[in-house]
């Protein structure tokens, strides 16, 4: 979870972000770019996997990417990076089900 919090944020949203923000000059197009980066990633997260899954789950997959990517950068954008690891934190809180045994 601290990971996720740190690296995949900062690799995935923030940097990205910022860079299409330089190039494009426009928060939509920007917001898009990085919604489309996360797509990519996890497509190509998918094609790397030995076992192959169904389309279902790979849709599935797909939206929960889509909200996640567009909430992110909505939240870095109104309340900044602390608001947006918020975000995360709630996200991946979800395993603490898991650990628990519950």
């Amino acid at each position: 979870m601290l990971f996720t919090l740190s690296f995949n944020q900062l690799f995935l949203l923030f940097a990205p972000f910022a860079w299409a923000m330089r190039l494009f000059r426009n928060e939509k197009v920007a917001t898009w770019v990085i919604v489309a980066l996360g797509v990519l990633v996890l497509a190509l997260k998918t094609n790397a996997s030995p076992l192959p899954q169904s389309a279902s789950l790979i849709l599935a997959l797909a939206v929960l990417q889509i909200a996640s990517a567009y909430f992110g950068v909505w939240f870095y954008l109104r309340g900044g990076i602390f608001l947006a690891w918020w975000l995360a934190l709630l996200i991946d809180a979800r395993h603490l089900l898991t650990f628990a045994g519950l």
